[in-house]
């Protein structure tokens, strides 16, 4: 069979897939990096870093290296810096790198106490012409219903560009109430259906243990976006198919919170002085001029524009007919 130009690159991509799939996946789950590493949001020259340490309780302010590098081993290190998270943010790290070269591959680490995170695989936005951009697709995916093979399939494919997630990342639900995950040790936590802030992230820190979607994140940068699921079912303006103002509070401040775990995870500035600190590694819109959500902004040629606009219907779902309310960047909850 020739060796064309195509062959030899795919080579040097299942070679660095496997290079970092070296390190065993169960290693992430125990130690201060055990809910892995994960990257996203990606521009031209930027991408977001995460990772999540877990450290004694009551700790005031935990130091966290990041270095990104140009190979697997980190010894062509490219950057390298300090950041810092607390209880306050839930030990969530990420870090906004800039100064990145587009379409290029890199590497990164981070370390704190003396221990050392995986080795995660992300990537800059393409600029100019191509000849192929190859993405997964992905969406609700529900803990309790039964395990993520996908996400382990999709880390194996040594052979994409991205992972988009269309929303739905969590469900909200207790369980038995939209999946039984008894059976097969998969009841979400806490067991019951997440309306306060502590909820929302105690759910993203059980899926985000998940060895498969750890797998995923630590191979491949993510672009997503969130549906209702992030927050409650068939979210509307004022309320939810699945609240209850009676018994769960008022809708407002739940779908604050919801948000809060989502992008901000904490309240005033950022401790990590980088990124907004949260589960989901993307950064704050800056405004509705934002280049990034805009037609022909970064990433236009491979498709990758973003839509931070939530659906938030002026009615309930089978209410009144006609068009969905999009408030856009600046009307992000």
């Amino acid at each position: 069979m020739p060796f064309t130009r195509r062959s030899f690159t795919q080579a040097i991509s299942a070679t660095a897939i496997a290079a970092v799939s070296r390190q065993s996946a169960g290693a992430q789950q125990t130690g201060i990096f055990r809910y892995g590493v994960a990257s996203g949001d990606p521009l031209l020259n930027r991408v977001i870093l995460w990772t999540r340490v877990t450290v004694p309780l009551g700790e005031d302010l935990t130091v966290v290296e990041w270095t990104i590098a140009e190979d697997a081993a980190m010894r062509q290190v490219q950057q390298r810096g300090i950041t810092y998270t607390n209880a306050g943010y839930d030990c969530t790290v990420k870090v906004d790198v800039a100064r990145l070269d587009p379409g290029k591959t890199y590497y990164y680490q981070f370390s704190a106490k003396g221990s050392q995170s995986p080795v995660g695989r992300t990537k800059t936005l393409p600029i100019g012409a191509l000849n192929r951009l190859r993405f997964a697709v992905v969406s609700c995916s529900n803990y309790p219903y039964g395990f993520f093979n996908s996400y382990r399939q999709i880390a194996g494919r040594a052979d994409l560009d991205f992972v988009t997630h269309l929303g739905d990342y969590i469900y909200e639900y207790g369980n038995k109430e939209y999946g039984d995950g008894t059976a097969i040790g998969r009841v979400p936590s806490p067991e019951k259906e997440i309306v306060t802030l502590q909820d929302y992230r105690q759910r993203y820190a059980q899926y985000r243990s998940d060895p498969d979607l750890q797998e995923a994140h630590r191979q491949h940068p993510w672009i997503v976006v969130w549906d209702d699921h992030e927050s409650a079912n068939d979210a509307w303006e004022s309320g939810a198919e699945n609240h209850s103002p009676a018994t769960e509070g008022d809708w407002n401040t739940r779908r604050a919170v919801a948000t809060q775990a989502w992008l901000v995870a904490g309240a005033g500035k950022s401790v990590s002085r980088r990124a907004d600190l949260s589960y989901i590694f993307v950064r704050r819109p800056d405004g509705p001029g934002d280049a990034r959500y805009a037609p022909g902004g970064p990433g236009a040629a491979s498709g990758a524009r973003q839509s931070r606009a939530v659906r938030y219907r002026p009615e309930p779902a089978g209410g009144r007919t006609g068009s969905v309310v999009f408030p856009g960047v600046a009307g992000f909850p």
